[in-house]
């Protein structure tokens, strides 16, 4: 069977448009969970970005931290598996210090999680913990 240029034209096309669909939406998505004791923090601090904290009042006597983060993987990347780096490196050291009664909530100082990451948080505190965003 001989292919015509038509349709050699729109075979190349397909599989470029199923190749491009593919590395355009490949990420890595990632949830992380912490749990502080409301009896060790009293205060929380959190460094909000573009609206990306939702802080709710809880019934518990635990302060849950849960970042979202969302990683998308670049298609000029040298690394292809950049993303899922950034992710792990995020999971393994999360930007969370306790220090006294003080519980900081940050973003990594990373220039690779700026271009690449988005995170946002949901915190939920029991009544009686301060909370400040920054």
């Amino acid at each position: 069977m001989k292919l015509t240029p038509m349709y050699r034209t729109i075979v190349v096309l397909g599989i470029v448009a199923i190749g491009m669909g593919t590395a355009v939406a490949k990420r890595s998505d990632a949830r992380l969970h912490r749990t502080f004791s409301a009896d060790e923090v009293s205060r929380v601090e959190v460094a909000a970005k573009e609206k990306a904290v939702e802080i709710r009042r809880g019934e518990s006597d635990e302060i849950v931290v849960t970042a979202h983060i969302t990683v998308k993987r670049s298609l000029r990347s040298r690394n292809p598996h950049q993303a899922d780096d950034l992710v792990r490196r995020f999971q393994k050291n999360p930007p969370f210090d306790q220090n006294g009664d003080t519980l900081m909530v940050g973003y990594p100082d990373d220039k690779q999680f700026a271009i690449h990451a988005k995170i946002s948080y949901e915190i939920s505190v029991p009544a009686g913990v301060d909370v400040t965003t920054l």
